[in-house]
């Protein structure tokens, strides 16, 4: 089986939606479809700021993690009360 990429996830979520949605993506994550469409085909890559934005205008459809992986979450390391041990 092929390991599906983030950019096979947003071009196949880009072809399926109707342009409505596109449009609507798009100016809610304050960018243009075009740039969307890029994005999906491994173009460009988006930006921290964009990835952002993204992932909020599409309610978490498409994530930081896939469109910025240095962005994605990592828990804080646990810290240690002073005077115990690891």
């Amino acid at each position: 089986f092929k390991k599906r990429s983030m950019n096979d996830h947003l071009r196949d979520g880009l072809a399926s939606a109707s342009n409505e949605r596109r449009q609507s993506l798009a100016a809610a994550a304050k960018t243009t479809v075009g740039h969307l469409w890029q994005l999906a085909g491994g173009h460009r890559k988006a930006s921290a700021d964009l990835a952002d934005r993204l992932q909020d205008a599409s309610g978490s459809e498409i994530t930081i993690a896939g469109l910025h992986p240095d962005r994605a979450y990592q828990p804080e390391p646990r810290r240690l009360r002073p005077g115990t041990e690891p």
